[in-house]
């Protein structure tokens, strides 16, 4: 379930980052605090759970992760504790990494192919669409079987169909208007 202020609190914790000069540090460590709270479900459930004191869960996140994070994360999961929006801190987490990423002009996308590709083609199909794009696109091979070949690529709402299928389509309605 989605929450409105998650953009209000990503844009936060993210105008901080930049300001203090650490954004790679508090990604870094952002990214492993959600991790170890969605993997340990013990900690999850009693930082979500309102029957648990606020002051209970910030001693535990303190005692869980005094030592790997920074004060500035500490001070804003803390606020999240206090503003009952730490059930919330997955999708805040996601807003985060969008935002670095849209400050890196970094685009993630996937490319499906019938086969895996190769890492030198992956490198190459990445720098055509950077310059193509005028950003840095970051793609994820994932394999698609139903395809006839060739390769469908999505990334953010923008789809380049590069398939065999797509062509013959293509093909079809040229002959169709020949005819």
């Amino acid at each position: 379930m989605m929450d409105e202020s998650t953009p209000i609190y990503a844009k936060a914790m993210f105008d901080i980052a930049e300001e203090t000069e650490t954004t790679d540090l508090i990604l870094n460590q952002f990214s492993d605090v959600v991790k170890t709270i969605r993997e340990n479900k013990d900690l999850s459930n009693v930082l979500k759970t309102p029957f648990i004191d606020n002051d209970d869960k910030k001693a535990i996140l303190e005692k869980v992760f005094s030592n790997d994070i920074s004060i500035y994360l500490t001070n804003f999961l803390k606020v999240l504790i206090d503003r009952k929006k730490i059930r919330y801190i997955d999708e805040i987490h996601t807003r985060f990494i969008k935002l670095v990423d849209d400050k890196n002009t970094l685009e993630k996308g996937t490319v499906y192919s019938v086969v895996k590709l190769s890492d030198l083609e992956l490198k190459e199909l990445e720098a055509k669409l950077s310059k193509k794009l005028s950003r840095v696109i970051e793609l994820e091979n994932k394999i698609d079987e139903s395809l006839m070949g060739g390769v469908f690529i999505k990334i953010g709402n923008k789809e380049i169909d590069g398939t065999v299928r797509s062509r013959i389509k293509g093909l079809k309605k040229e002959l169709s208007k020949m005819i």
